[in-house]
C-alpha cells in the first residue's frame, strides 16, 4: 500500500479523501430517492449531519421526519446553520438584560435591625 506522499506524487489531480470534511450537527439536505416521489414532490429531505459511513462512500445523516438514518453522497450542506436553533435570542451588546444579584447581609431577615439600612 503506497503512502499518502507517494500517492500524491503519482496522482496529483486525485484527492486522497473522496468526500470533503463537514461540520457535525449542521443542517444538510439529502436527495430523496424513494420510489413514490413524483416530479411535483420536494426533491430533498432536511436532515442532521451525523458523520461518515465506514463501509461505503457517503455521508451519514439523520432525518427526524422519517426517523431514519440515511447514507448518501448526494448531500447539500448549510455550513453555518445548525439544525437546532438556540432557544434564547442572540445578545446584541445590551447589559441591561443581565440579572445581577446583590448580597445585602449575611444575617437572616429576622435578625436585621429595621432602623439601619442594609450595606450594599
Amino acid at each position: 500500500m503506497p503512502s499518502s506522499g507517494l500517492y500524491s506524487i503519482l496522482f496529483p489531480t486525485k484527492s486522497l479523501f473522496p468526500i470533503a470534511p463537514r461540520i457535525f450537527g449542521s443542517t444538510c439536505f439529502v436527495r430523496d430517492v424513494r420510489p413514490h416521489v413524483t416530479k411535483l414532490d420536494p426533491k430533498s429531505l432536511k436532515c442532521i449531519f451525523f458523520g461518515y459511513f465506514r463501509l461505503k462512500k457517503g455521508y451519514r445523516c439523520y432525518c427526524p421526519n422519517l426517523n431514519k438514518y440515511l447514507v448518501s453522497a448526494d448531500v447539500t450542506f448549510l455550513k453555518a446553520t445548525p439544525y437546532f436553533q438556540s432557544s434564547t435570542p442572540a445578545r446584541q451588546g445590551k447589559d441591561d438584560d443581565l440579572l445581577v444579584y446583590t448580597i445585602t447581609s449575611s444575617k437572616p431577615v429576622s435578625e436585621l435591625d429595621p432602623a439601619k439600612p442594609p450595606i450594599l
